[in-house]
């Protein structure tokens, strides 16, 4: 064989493994759909986009031979059904409604004068009428602003606005002689049913498409909660996170907005330079179909997110890569739950280093993560975040000078299952981070190597009596309050592995009238309200805080296995 072959087979196995080097941005990071029965679900936040009463300003005219003005005009509007449905490449709206014009104990007045000599007032109302929209609505993608950032941008493009009025049925005037107007004004070709309909047609046609732009603004605000560009600190890690919306994809089996994204550290930890591959995992995997789902979620769920293994692996991987898992504990921590000395050696090795410290010294226990944590969707839980080659050495002092005593290398495979109330909006990250979750293996032992079974049988009660105590404070009572839109929010939820090979997250939802209401960030310039929503992270800006919806990524590496200590 040559050694160009030679070489070339060398490099196989580096070759197969695709990587996301630091700063390199995740096509199709998150992947948002919205269903057909989603569509129908959401429709309940029409109403809330259309006022219910629109003041109309007074008008007037001057024919010469006869004057008019309409005072102290109004319109309600009702919304009695409305219908959603997505189309290839836009979305249908049709609206039924009823509309009235004033009512019966608040009239619009109707001044009239005719030849300068007959003129009277008249005060009336139109009682509800039937009246329907239909428009379609378009939707695209693109960087509005220059800032690298696309922003989703929405369009209606049409209208057709349609009402029914039987002018003497619904049209109701009065305090005034209405048949000597009515005979009065048909003599110059006029009706005051149809005076009163020419002037209210247009205030119509106005108050009703004025929403639209609303609609637009409400659909592009709702999307560019979505985006994010920010740094934040996770446990002394800065890191910069980017999300924002790619393509868009509308069928008629539903909606799919296609976000990327990139997480990044500015540079490798110390600690952690030496083991840097360079970049985080990639298996390089299309999205499950739009519409689809596993067969473990119930039919007819109205949302689905779909988060990427490979944007998942590339924040853990940031996380790993400045420092989040090195640490080193010492005597002198006094918040540790027993004494960090070298008694913990007897509990895991009974009396084999007795002869090393036949009195107790001081110890430091120091961590060397040497791989990056990987994300799990195909695990017994909602996922799990895998850490092997997790290094745990035991020093302590020998003939004056610290050494090596013991090392372990540990493998953990932490559990995340994610619990949403419905009624409260609480959203609850449970963490399996039990001794089973974590299994050890003697690494190093150069003073008493036949105790190695012994110490890795030990392990779990050391494990659950040091290092539990530490993080159970850190892992317990993490719950999120997720925000209400117009009174709407999410009512249920199902999690499942995704695609072909499970390596996508699949969060199934369902949304409806809620109760509950959160709070958010609402401050226009970035800050927060006073709602519960705003606790714990603060506002993100461009975008809702990091810390809430990618928590089950981040908040469970702090945690694999003990608080984080600068070295």
């Amino acid at each position: 064989m040559n050694s160009r072959a030679t070489a070339i087979l060398l490099l196989l196995p580096t070759l197969a493994v695709a990587s996301y080097p630091p700063g390199t941005v995740v096509e199709d990071a998150l992947v948002v759909d919205i269903t057909e029965e989603g569509f129908t679900a959401i429709t309940g936040v029409l109403p809330t986009l259309l006022p219910s009463e629109i003041p109309i300003d007074d008008i007037g005219d001057d024919g010469g031979i006869y004057e008019y003005g309409l005072e102290n005009m109004w319109i309600g509007i009702t919304v009695d059904n409305a219908v959603i449905t997505p189309e290839s490449g836009y979305l249908d709206v049709a609206i039924d409604l009823s509309i009235q014009v004033n009512s019966s104990s608040d009239k619009f007045s109707v001044l009239y004068e005719i030849l300068w000599v007959i003129g009277e007032t008249c005060y009336g109302y139109i009682a509800p009428f039937e009246a329907s929209i239909e428009t379609q609505v378009g939707l695209s993608v693109y960087d509005m602003d220059g800032d690298g950032l696309n922003d989703l941008d929405a369009e209606i493009l049409g209208i057709a606005f349609d009402y029914d009025i039987d002018g003497a049925n619904d049209i109701n005037i009065d305090s005034c002689s209405i048949g000597y107007v009515e005979e009065a004004l048909n003599f110059f070709g006029l009706s005051i049913w149809d005076l009163v309909l020419t002037l209210a047609d247009p205030l119509l046609q106005s108050a009703v498409e004025g929403f639209l732009p609303d609609l637009e603004e409400t659909i592009e605000d709702a999307f560019s909660q979505a985006q994010i560009s920010d740094s934040f600190d996770l446990g002394g890690v800065v890191v910069d996170l980017e999300l924002y919306p790619a393509n868009i994809e509308i069928e008629p089996e539903g909606l799919r907005l296609g976000m990327n994204g990139g997480m990044s550290s500015d540079q490798a930890a110390d600690c952690i330079a030496e083991y840097d591959p360079g970049g985080s995992l990639s298996t390089l995997s299309d999205p499950p179909a739009l519409g689809s789902a596993p067969s473990s979620v119930p039919a007819g769920y109205h949302m689905g997110l779909m988060l990427a293994d490979d944007f998942g692996n590339q924040a853990l991987y940031s996380l790993w890569r400045g420092g989040l898992l090195c640490y080193a504990l010492t005597a002198e921590d006094d918040s540790l739950p027993i004494p960090l000395d070298t008694s913990i050696l007897g509990l895991l090795a009974g009396d084999a280093f007795d002869a090393l410290f036949p009195e107790s010294k001081p110890l430091v226990i120091q961590t060397r993560p040497r791989k990056a944590p990987e994300l799990d969707f195909a695990a017994d839980h909602d996922a799990a975040v895998v850490v092997e080659e997790l290094g745990l050495e035991f020093y302590g002092e020998l003939d004056h000078r610290q050494s090596l005593i013991l090392g372990l290398d540990l493998e953990a495979d932490v559990g995340i299952d994610l619990d949403l109330d419905g009624s409260t909006g609480e959203l609850a990250i449970e963490v399996d981070l039990g001794s089973d979750a974590v299994t050890a293996a003697v690494g190093t032992n150069e003073f008493n190597a036949s105790a190695n079974a012994d110490i890795e049988g030990n392990f779990s009660e050391v494990y659950e009596t040091l290092v539990m105590g530490i993080v159970s404070g850190l892992i317990e009572d993490l719950t999120f309050p997720l925000p209400a839109l117009e009174g709407f929010g999410l009512t249920g939820m199902d999690i499942a592995g995704a695609g072909a090979d499970e390596d996508w997250l699949g969060i199934y939802a369902s949304v409806g009238v809620v109760s509950y209401d959160n709070g958010g960030c609402t401050d226009e310039s970035g800050g927060c309200s006073t709602g519960s929503g705003c606790e714990g992270g603060g506002c993100a800006t461009g975008g809702p805080s990091p810390g809430r919806w990618m928590a089950f990524s981040f908040a469970l590496v702090a945690a694999v296995f003990m608080r984080r200590r600068d070295d």
